[in-house]
């Protein structure tokens, strides 16, 4: 942050005692009271010359927080915070055997993956006379990305019980989940503003309306394959492929009349997928056996299954921006970097040694991003 008013304590206690030396008329010895006191003083007005310099920097787009963030980019950036956004996913509803009537299945009905997390039926759905499935999109009850992530399938405890309904459950990943737009993304959409005032076809004025048609999309390319053309590569939570829901929010956001060239044809699509595997062995330093365990799930998960961890984190991150060239060295970081213990303040890697064989490093196109498809993570012991 920039710093307005000085806050090292020394100064300011010099500054400080000066003063009171010019107004006392005398110079006051090291143990003298007031002098003591004087510098009893100093964390106070450290504090206050801190709380100063925050709150000017809370004039400032670089580092204003919360309510000052969005005083700031919506009266002089003209951009205004995303809401929250519900996870969707497309499911199936299957009936016990074929009857002889239409079967309503109504929206609101609720499936569970856990007992805790809620989705329901989007819209009313009718399975005709004789059939037994019908397709259907399931939502989030509320908002928030703690809604995203549920595997084909996962989601199929019915709730709310349905005469000859025998299973509802969710046939792709659900996604697109957000909380409330966080500082750091507003705060980039607030700078992009003035590019979105030209219709002149800039690569930032199409970020920007991209980004703005729903708080899920974490991942923007801009491509023009040829002259005239322009095609808007879109993710969604980290690097999932977005819904057709949200490719066509992207699409109006950015085909207006008012915000492209009369010339630009406009397309939304998703980025090619180039797979990569994951395959390595890591051994742990053998002078802190209790902390194996510990270590161990910090690497591969809490459950052993990289459902979370750093070799989580190292997939997310791969899979973070369109085009992003895949690099082992940061795989290495998230594994070296997740078991720690300290030595004198100094933070040391416990992981002695890693042994990468997938994946190298290698060039993604602009066009593609990097996911992860097979997982081999071996524990080699401790040395």
């Amino acid at each position: 942050m920039n710093e307005f008013v000085k806050i090292n304590s020394d100064d300011i206690f010099k500054e400080a005692l000066e003063i009171v030396e010019n107004e006392l008329g005398e110079t006051l010895a090291e143990g003298d009271e007031r002098k003591l006191f004087l510098r009893g003083l100093m964390p106070i007005l450290v504090a206050i010359k801190n709380n100063i310099n925050d709150s000017a920097n809370q004039n400032l787009l670089e580092y204003a927080r919360d309510e000052n963030l969005d005083y700031i980019a919506t009266n002089y950036h003209d951009t205004s915070r995303l809401p929250a956004t519900e996870a969707t996913c497309k499911g199936v509803v299957k009936l016990s055997s074929p009857q002889q009537e239409d079967i309503l299945v109504k929206a609101g009905t609720k499936v569970t993956p856990d007992n805790i997390t809620m989705f329901k039926i989007k819209e009313n759905v009718v399975i005709k006379k004789g059939e037994t499935e019908a397709e259907i999109i399931l939502i989030s009850v509320s908002t928030g990305e703690k809604y995203n992530g549920f595997a084909e399938g996962k989601i199929n405890y019915i709730v709310d019980p349905i005469p000859y309904v025998s299973q509802i459950y969710n046939t792709e990943i659900s996604k697109s989940g957000s909380d409330i737009e966080d500082d750091d993304s507003y705060r980039n959409r607030a700078r992009l503003a003035m590019e979105s005032k030209s219709t002149t076809g800039p690569e930032g004025a199409y970020e920007y309306w991209a980004y703005s048609a729903d708080n899920s999309i974490s991942g923007v390319k801009i491509i023009s394959p040829e002259p005239g053309k322009v095609k808007i590569l879109v993710v969604v939570d980290d690097g999932e492929l977005p819904s057709e829901d949200i490719k066509n929010k992207v699409y109006n956001e950015c085909s207006a009349r008012d915000r492209r060239p009369l010339t630009d044809k406009v397309e939304v699509g998703v980025p090619t997928v180039k797979e990569y595997n994951i395959e390595l062995t890591y051994y742990l330093d053998k002078n802190f056996p209790v902390e194996e365990s510990q270590w161990r799930k910090s690497i591969e998960g809490k459950n052993l299954d990289y459902s979370d961890g750093a070799i989580r984190e190292f997939i997310k991150w791969q899979q973070s921006e369109i085009g992003k060239a895949i690099n082992s060295d940061e795989l290495k970081y998230q594994v070296q970097n997740s078991a720690t213990y300290e030595v004198n303040g100094r933070k040391i890697s416990a992981v002695r040694r890693i042994i990468v064989t997938s994946p190298t490093d290698m060039e993604v196109k602009a066009e593609e991003i990097a996911k992860a498809k097979n997982i081999s993570v071996t524990y080699g012991g401790m040395e």
